[in-house]
């Protein structure tokens, strides 16, 4: 068997996902999250530039904002279970 590459490095992870397929659904899990959550940042960005545009009323920019930061929330909560999960990774 191969010896493993360095942790922390991309190569660590794909021997990872490679040998172990549990762990390969939980990183592309995570980085699904973390894109998604890159997706609510922008979409909270687009909706300041509207208000200040005055494309939205104020009213109806804080009701959006409010439910994205909501959605963000629960984005992090998985994100940050889906780390811990990650423990089961093996140490080389």
């Amino acid at each position: 068997m191969d010896s493993p590459p360095q942790k922390g490095t991309g190569s660590y992870r794909n021997f990872v996902a490679q040998r172990f397929p549990s762990q390969r659904i939980l990183l592309k899990a995570t980085q699904f999250c973390l894109i998604a959550r890159a997706s609510i940042a922008e979409t909270k960005y687009l909706l300041r530039l509207s208000l200040d545009l005055r494309l939205l009323s104020r009213d109806k920019y804080e009701s959006l904002f409010a439910g994205y930061n909501e959605d963000g929330k629960m984005l992090q909560a998985l994100i940050n279970q889906l780390s811990h999960s990650k423990s089961l990774i093996p140490n080389p």
